[in-house]
């Protein structure tokens, strides 16, 4: 028996080496809170967004000044270049070298149009491979001309008319951008026109159009001809000049200021408990900026020490926590499936807080009233011992407080969630409770939200904003939390409170099976588990997993049900059966029930209870037989297989157990002598504990001495005796 502690002398240090698994689940854990803290130090600065309230006066230290916002510079750049009209150079000799290039041509077709003795269709032919930019039915026409001397010098004339005032290309200058004026510079002087005066080559077409509509006014063809012809040799004079353009346009933007306006030193920014607008908030920003590129230097390294302090906090925090559950829960500590039970709820809590943090994922940012902690507070209450679970939260709550820069409100309100919740009622029997729990501890965090934030003038929808992310915490907390614990017990060995209360019914199949085809194992297995239950409860054991593990820990004697006396209806059918072979029966209802358990799927906790509620005593009325019967008996051979009790429930029901059937053999001998009944009781417990029946296990005599004074009653008015019942007869 131990007397205070789950740890033995011989347990090994802290920082064995053998605990490395639980130390690496430590690290990744602390990992998933770095991420937030370490984007808010090195990303944008801390400061109060727009539309916030001033928790205090800001006035300034320094003279600094606002820069223009980035959108409104540009705009302001946009807008003085376009103002710098686009540079073109008039070129003088485009107009003579695009004559000469016409004459040339013409030339060589004003001979073959005068030829006499070639074929039309010939002379068609030559003109196609010389004027390929012609159509063939204007090509056709060509060769028909009469007169193409004349022909040619009015084309020729028509060329240089819109040369005299020059025109520029229509087609958009690559990378520039046309105001609404352009500055054309000829003979050295320079003369700015609105864009609209100033000709295109579609202007010049159009001009050259009405030109030969003048000459032709008879022979609209001809004017077509010409007009057809002439386009070929149009080349824009006006050219423009892009480097001197960008260089009077960049000489122009260095005049722009990128200053907004100056704010002096001892200048006011914002009131408190003012609302911080726009400039305001420009200002806020503009000032920290100042302060960083003055002190760059200093700055920078104190970032680099808060980012280190944040994770040394970090690490203490997770090390205070897994040395407090190897000091006072070694068993969880030791065994690593249940304390990565324990430890993951928290592990989630951060990797889901660090992908919806504001930085992580633009658009899906959450508040942090928005952090589930609500999910660690309802798995570890519902699967660990309240102070586990609470201590389990505490350490939750400030990792996200150190990892994500929490304020005292979000602190406070998980902080009395989490109290309602746990410690409102050691262990949840009925599920409604569990949810009425909640469900209190839900409106209290929400009050205390409002009633904070009210007290410091957050606008009234933003601290609706942060209570309604709180209940949308509980809720989406609630069904994960209780979608993930059936898994959670079956790979750590663990029960929940809602199993147990399920298990709990005496209407599941087992139990029904066991009171149809065991009924006098079943009344005891029920008289046991309400013993076990008061007794665990005397004590603060946890008495819905004593009452459960004493209705199921003799459901093995469903494999055998009619050789044990509280099943005999007639004769014993162990009087045809040596005392070796009634001790294998009797013995093997532990091996059959945890066989029969595992195929139910009982949680392990239950499975344990029936393998050890007998430990590996003696089974004494047989061994007793067999002494009596003059057979050489080894007391070992008529042991029961154990193991033996190593929890306080599993040792409460070995004593209930024992009690009950006791009692039950000696019937109104003991209910009517209450001194005696308690002189057998302790003569009973006194038995096992000099057996070492309880040597494993953590209960104490002191616990013994509250237990048996609550149990004894119930064993005794279990039996209790009536008044003969008479026939009436006529």
């Amino acid at each position: 028996m131990e007397e205070d502690s789950e740890k033995s002398e011989g347990d090994s240090s802290f920082l064995d080496r053998k605990y490395r698994k639980q130390f690496i689940l430590l690290i990744i854990v602390v990992l998933f809170f770095i991420a937030p803290s370490l984007l808010t130090i090195f990303g944008k600065p801390n400061l109060p967004k727009e539309g916030d309230i001033a928790q205090e006066n800001i006035i300034s230290p320094i003279n600094f000044k606002v820069l223009k916002e980035e959108d409104s510079l540009r705009a302001e750049i946009e807008a003085v270049t376009n103002s710098v009209p686009v540079v073109l150079i008039y070129n003088s000799s485009i107009v003579d070298s695009s004559v000469k290039l016409f004459k040339e041509r013409w030339s060589v077709s004003e001979s073959l149009i005068s030829l006499r003795n070639i074929s039309l269709s010939k002379k068609k032919k030559e003109l196609s491979k010389l004027w390929q930019e012609l159509s063939n039915e204007i090509t056709e026409r060509l060769a028909l001309l009469s007169n193409p001397k004349d022909f040619g010098r009015i084309i020729a004339l028509g060329i240089k008319i819109p040369y005299s005032d020059g025109f520029v290309s229509s087609k958009p200058i690559k990378g520039e951008s046309i105001g609404n004026a352009l500055s054309i510079i000829r003979n050295k002087k320079e003369k700015k026109l609105p864009v609209s005066m100033v000709s295109t080559d579609s202007t010049a077409i159009a001009e050259l159009g009405d030109y030969f509509s003048r000459r032709y006014v008879k022979t609209t063809d001809l004017a077509q001809l010409s007009l057809e012809i002439s386009k070929i040799f149009l080349i824009p004079n006006l050219i423009a000049d892009v480097e001197e353009t960008e260089r009077r346009r960049w000489n122009a933007c260095q005049n722009i200021s990128n200053v907004s306006f100056e704010v002096s030193k001892g200048e006011k920014i914002i009131g408190k408990h003012e609302k911080i607008d726009h400039i305001a908030y420009r200002k806020i920003y503009a000032l920290y900026t100042e302060k960083q590129s003055q002190n760059y230097l200093a700055s920078s390294m104190n970032k680099y020490f808060v980012a280190l302090g944040v994770i040394i906090l970090l690490f203490l925090v997770l090390l205070m926590y897994a040395y407090l559950v190897y000091s006072g829960w070694s068993k969880i500590w030791k065994d690593f499936n249940k304390f990565l039970v324990l430890t993951a709820p928290i592990a989630v809590v951060g990797l889901f807080s660090s992908l919806f943090y504001e930085e992580m994922i633009p658009g899906l940012a959450l508040n942090n009233f928005a952090i589930p902690i609500n999910f660690v507070v309802i798995v570890a209450f519902l699967l660990f011992e309240q102070r586990l679970a609470f201590f389990t939260t505490l350490t939750a709550i400030l990792l996200v407080s150190i990892g994500f820069f929490t304020d005292s409100t979000f602190i406070i309100a998980t902080l009395l969630f989490s109290a309602i919740v746990i410690f409102s009622e050691k262990i949840v029997t009925v599920r409604v409770k569990l949810f009425a729990h909640i469900v209190f501890g839900t409106i209290a965090a929400i009050f205390a939200i409002v009633l904070i934030n009210y007290a410091r003038f957050v606008p009234y929808l933003d601290a609706l904003n942060y209570a309604l992310s709180f209940m949308a915490s509980v809720m989406i907390s609630i069904p994960f939390a209780l979608l993930v614990i059936p898994f959670a017990e079956r790979f750590a060995g663990l029960v929940s409170a809602t199993t147990l209360i399920e298990l709990s019914d005496v209407n599941t199949n087992l139990l029904q099976k066991l009171s149809v085809e065991a009924p006098g194992t079943f009344t005891h297995s029920i008289i046991v588990g309400n013993m076990a239950a008061a007794g665990a409860e005397e004590i603060g054991a946890n008495s819905l997993l004593a009452r459960v593990g004493g209705y199921y820990h003799d459901i093995g004697k469903l494999s055998k049900p009619e050789f044990f006396s509280e099943n005999e209806i007639e004769t014993s059918l162990h009087s045809e059966l040596s005392p070796e072979e009634s001790r294998q029966i009797i013995a093997l209802h532990v091996i059959d029930g945890y066989q029969i358990g595992k195929a139910y799927k009982l949680p392990k906790p239950i499975l344990d209870i029936i393998q050890q509620h007998h430990g590996n005593s003696i089974i004494e009325f047989f061994y007793i037989q067999a002494k009596e019967q003059k057979l050489s008996a080894n007391p070992d051979d008529f042991r029961y297989p154990g193991p033996r009790p190593n929890t306080i429930e599993s040792s409460i029901i070995m004593i209930c157990d024992i009690l009950e059937a006791a009692f039950r053999s000696r019937g109104s001998e003991l209910y009517n002598n209450r001194k005696l009944s308690e002189e057998y009781a302790q003569e009973l417990i006194w038995s096992r504990i000099e057996d070492g029946q309880l040597d494993e296990s953590p209960l104490t005599i002191g616990n013994i001495k509250k237990i048996l004074p609550r149990i004894l009653p119930m064993v005794l008015r279990a039996y209790h005796t009536r008044i003969p019942y008479k026939l009436l007869t006529n």
